[in-house]
Protein backbone atom coordinates (compact mmCIF):
# COMPACT_ATOMS: atom_id res chain seq x y z
CA UNK A 1 0.00 0.00 0.00
CA UNK A 2 3.08 2.41 1.14
CA UNK A 3 4.37 1.64 -2.77
CA UNK A 4 0.99 2.39 -4.65
CA UNK A 5 0.99 5.92 -1.90
CA UNK A 6 4.27 6.74 -3.30
CA UNK A 7 3.66 6.31 -7.11
CA UNK A 8 0.28 8.10 -7.17
CA UNK A 9 2.11 10.71 -5.61
CA UNK A 10 4.22 11.02 -8.62
CA UNK A 11 1.94 10.15 -11.26
CA UNK A 12 1.20 12.39 -13.51
CA UNK A 13 -2.21 11.61 -14.24
CA UNK A 14 -5.58 10.44 -12.36
CA UNK A 15 -9.41 9.61 -13.25
CA UNK A 16 -12.24 8.38 -11.50
CA UNK A 17 -14.24 5.01 -12.21
CA UNK A 18 -16.90 3.37 -10.77
CA UNK A 19 -14.81 0.22 -10.41
CA UNK A 20 -12.64 2.23 -7.91
CA UNK A 21 -13.38 0.64 -4.31
CA UNK A 22 -10.55 1.89 -2.02
CA UNK A 23 -12.07 4.04 0.97
CA UNK A 24 -9.10 6.02 1.25
CA UNK A 25 -9.56 7.66 -2.75
CA UNK A 26 -13.39 8.25 -2.48
CA UNK A 27 -12.48 11.57 -5.03
CA UNK A 28 -11.67 8.74 -7.57
CA UNK A 29 -15.04 7.56 -7.72
CA UNK A 30 -17.64 8.07 -9.80
CA UNK A 31 -19.90 10.79 -8.76
CA UNK A 32 -23.54 10.66 -9.38
CA UNK A 33 -25.65 13.81 -9.01
CA UNK A 34 -29.54 14.52 -9.11
CA UNK A 35 -29.74 16.78 -12.37
CA UNK A 36 -30.04 16.79 -16.02
CA UNK A 37 -26.98 16.63 -18.84
CA UNK A 38 -27.76 20.65 -20.11
CA UNK A 39 -27.68 21.37 -15.99
CA UNK A 40 -24.58 19.45 -15.43
CA UNK A 41 -23.10 20.51 -18.59
CA UNK A 42 -23.59 24.29 -17.80
CA UNK A 43 -21.91 23.18 -13.84
CA UNK A 44 -19.27 21.70 -15.12
CA UNK A 45 -18.09 24.31 -17.49
CA UNK A 46 -18.71 27.25 -14.87
CA UNK A 47 -16.51 25.48 -12.28
CA UNK A 48 -13.54 24.49 -15.17
CA UNK A 49 -13.81 27.87 -16.28
CA UNK A 50 -14.52 29.86 -12.87
CA UNK A 51 -13.09 27.71 -10.35
CA UNK A 52 -10.18 26.59 -11.73
CA UNK A 53 -9.00 28.63 -14.24
CA UNK A 54 -9.02 26.46 -17.46
CA UNK A 55 -10.25 27.00 -20.77
CA UNK A 56 -12.85 25.35 -22.71
CA UNK A 57 -11.54 23.31 -25.79
CA UNK A 58 -14.38 21.24 -27.08
CA UNK A 59 -18.14 19.79 -25.52
CA UNK A 60 -18.73 16.76 -27.34
CA UNK A 61 -22.86 16.59 -27.06
CA UNK A 62 -23.07 13.14 -28.51
CA UNK A 63 -20.43 11.76 -26.21
CA UNK A 64 -21.37 13.84 -23.07
CA UNK A 65 -17.52 14.63 -23.26
CA UNK A 66 -16.32 18.37 -22.41
CA UNK A 67 -12.59 18.99 -22.25
CA UNK A 68 -10.82 21.79 -20.73
CA UNK A 69 -6.97 22.84 -20.33
CA UNK A 70 -4.73 25.26 -19.21
CA UNK A 71 -0.63 25.52 -19.55
CA UNK A 72 -0.44 23.29 -16.71
CA UNK A 73 -3.62 20.51 -17.40
CA UNK A 74 -6.22 19.34 -18.96
CA UNK A 75 -9.34 17.96 -17.49
CA UNK A 76 -11.67 15.54 -19.82
CA UNK A 77 -15.06 15.03 -18.36
CA UNK A 78 -17.96 12.45 -19.32
CA UNK A 79 -21.32 12.93 -17.51
CA UNK A 80 -23.35 9.56 -17.92
CA UNK A 81 -26.82 10.06 -18.49
CA UNK A 82 -28.89 7.02 -15.67
CA UNK A 83 -32.13 8.83 -15.92
CA UNK A 84 -33.72 12.13 -17.07
CA UNK A 85 -33.10 13.39 -13.51
CA UNK A 86 -29.63 11.56 -12.82
CA UNK A 87 -26.41 11.64 -14.26
CA UNK A 88 -22.77 10.48 -13.49
CA UNK A 89 -19.93 12.24 -13.30
CA UNK A 90 -16.42 10.98 -14.33
CA UNK A 91 -12.98 12.87 -15.03
CA UNK A 92 -9.68 12.70 -16.35
CA UNK A 93 -7.00 14.84 -14.89
CA UNK A 94 -3.38 15.19 -16.08
CA UNK A 95 -0.74 17.99 -14.82
CA UNK A 96 1.97 18.64 -17.51
CA UNK A 97 5.26 17.38 -15.61
CA UNK A 98 7.86 15.29 -15.36
CA UNK A 99 6.37 14.63 -11.75
CA UNK A 100 2.71 15.24 -10.46
CA UNK A 101 3.21 15.55 -6.92
CA UNK A 102 -0.47 14.91 -5.78
CA UNK A 103 -1.34 17.79 -8.11
CA UNK A 104 -4.06 15.72 -10.15
CA UNK A 105 -5.55 14.42 -7.28
CA UNK A 106 -5.67 18.01 -5.87
CA UNK A 107 -7.44 19.30 -9.07
CA UNK A 108 -9.58 16.19 -9.45
CA UNK A 109 -10.97 16.85 -5.21
CA UNK A 110 -11.46 21.09 -6.43
CA UNK A 111 -13.49 19.92 -9.50
CA UNK A 112 -15.77 17.80 -7.22
CA UNK A 113 -16.09 20.14 -4.53
CA UNK A 114 -16.76 23.11 -6.56
CA UNK A 115 -19.36 20.77 -8.63
CA UNK A 116 -20.72 19.88 -5.17
CA UNK A 117 -21.48 23.33 -4.83
CA UNK A 118 -23.53 23.82 -8.21
CA UNK A 119 -25.63 20.34 -8.51
CA UNK A 120 -27.14 17.77 -5.75
CA UNK A 121 -24.83 15.08 -4.93
CA UNK A 122 -27.06 11.78 -4.84
CA UNK A 123 -24.18 9.55 -4.69
CA UNK A 124 -20.63 8.43 -4.88
CA UNK A 125 -20.32 5.21 -6.91
CA UNK A 126 -22.80 2.51 -6.19
CA UNK A 127 -23.47 3.05 -2.78
CA UNK A 128 -26.72 4.68 -1.71
CA UNK A 129 -25.47 7.29 0.62
CA UNK A 130 -23.84 10.14 -0.29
Amino acid sequence: MALENIVNFFSTMCETADSNKDPNKKMLITHYYTSNYEKAKSAISNVCQNALNLQMVNIDDHYHELFFESKKAYIIVTVGIISPYEISVDAKVKVNSLMGLNKPQKILDAFYKELGKKLILKRIGGSTDA
